[in-house]
């Protein structure tokens, strides 16, 4: 939703060492950590390469493909994968703009308790693009995501 949504921020796994070379700027060694963890369908490999592609970081920037990225880690329950592909379709990058498919990537990473999806959510109710204008349920899960940080 232009203007008004929060953007997702991958975050390394522990010691997840696709990650951490990511955080030290060695893409092309997150990049092949990443594809190898994608062998094992470690839904947050697919997170890390959508990123890189949404932001042309080791590889040529291409958001359709890092949508693709993001949608098969949203379908092996990664938040952050479900959470990138929404604020994707809220904006129409890589995709066509959808707010209802905006809002059901958001809802889903809303619901393992991700503070920024229920942000983007609130406010998803509270414009009524992909959910219905309804300020207690807007309210309710801004409040959430400010409680978490």
């Amino acid at each position: 939703m232009p203007g008004i949504a929060a953007k997702a921020a991958v975050t390394p796994a522990g010691d997840d060492a696709a990650y951490i070379a990511f955080d030290n700027g060695q893409f092309l060694t997150a990049l092949s950590l990443a594809e190898k963890a994608v062998e094992k369908r470690d839904p947050q490999a697919h997170t890390l390469i959508g990123r890189m592609y949404a932001e042309g970081l080791g590889v040529p920037l291409d958001l359709k493909l890092a949508a693709q990225w993001y949608q098969r880690a949203a379908e092996l329950g990664d938040a952050e994968g479900a959470l990138a592909l929404g604020l994707m379709f809220a904006e129409g990058r890589g995709v066509q703009r959808n707010y209802n498919a905006a809002a059901d990537m958001v809802e889903r990473a809303a619901r393992t308790g991700h503070p920024t999806a229920n942000y983007n959510l609130g406010m998803m109710f509270l414009s009524g693009k992909g959910k219905p204008e309804n300020a207690y349920r807007g309210a309710q899960h801004i409040t959430y995501a400010a409680e978490k940080g």
